[in-house]
Order: structure tokens, then C-alpha cells, then sequence
């Protein structure tokens, strides 16, 4: 069974995170077969302008090639990270009509992921 959704258990975790600033979204994706991809494109050039509507942006993207800690079978097509200027932020993203709207592309494109929130290291 793959992860597609957060449960409401795991969104209310992060609006209970005691972190005020940007926060950061790790993204692990495995495709469905043929047509995964292209159906995260889709989703992707849909999602691209709300994010940037509250003031969010890619942080990072990578092409993951060996899992070297985990499940041997463990394999990602894809991993990048997002990053938003607040929980707030997100929260008004994921939250949105718009949103709402294409989430459905996410869930049709992907067998299996991982969203892994993070706040940014200090140091």
C-alpha cells in the first residue's frame, strides 16, 4: 500500500510544530507506470502558480539514483523540496479551492510517497 495523503492526524502535527518562519517539504514520489509522470506534470503546472501565491517556491530538485539506508525495495522516481514562508502559508495553500480542485492529479499520478516537513537548521 502506498502513501498518497496526509491523515488529518498528520496535518494537525505540523499546525502544532512550536516553529514560526519558512518551513520545508520533502517530497519522495514514485510514479504510477506510463502515465504517472506525465499526470505529475499536469499536476505540477497547476500547482506551481498557487504556490507561488503565498509566497512559496522550489527549494530544491534531484534525481534519486541508490537508496543506501532503508528497504532495499525502496526506490524514488523523484524528490525535491519546497519551501514555504510559513505553516500559515501552506495551510492556505493545501486549504484552497484551487487547490482542492487538482489534488486529484497528484493522487492519480503517484503509487507510493513521502512529504516530510522540516524547519531549516540553525547553526
Amino acid at each position: 500500500m502506498g502513501y498518497i495523503t496526509p491523515t488529518e492526524a498528520q496535518l494537525h502535527a505540523i499546525q502544532g510544530l512550536d516553529h514560526e518562519g519558512p518551513i520545508h517539504m520533502l517530497n519522495l514520489l514514485r510514479f504510477a507506470p506510463e502515465t504517472g509522470r506525465a499526470r505529475y506534470e499536469e499536476y505540477m503546472r497547476a500547482v506551481i502558480p498557487l504556490l507561488a501565491g503565498v509566497g512559496g517556491r522550489l527549494f530544491a530538485a534531484a534525481s534519486p539514483r541508490v537508496t543506501l539506508v532503508g528497504p532495499p525495495d525502496e526506490a524514488w522516481d523523484e524528490a525535491f523540496i519546497i519551501e514555504y514562508p510559513s505553516k500559515a502559508a501552506f495551510f492556505q495553500m493545501v486549504t484552497s479551492a484551487e487547490y482542492r480542485a487538482i489534488t486529484h492529479l497528484r493522487g492519480e499520478a503517484l503509487v507510493d510517497s513521502r512529504l516530510v516537513c522540516m524547519t531549516p537548521a540553525e547553526r
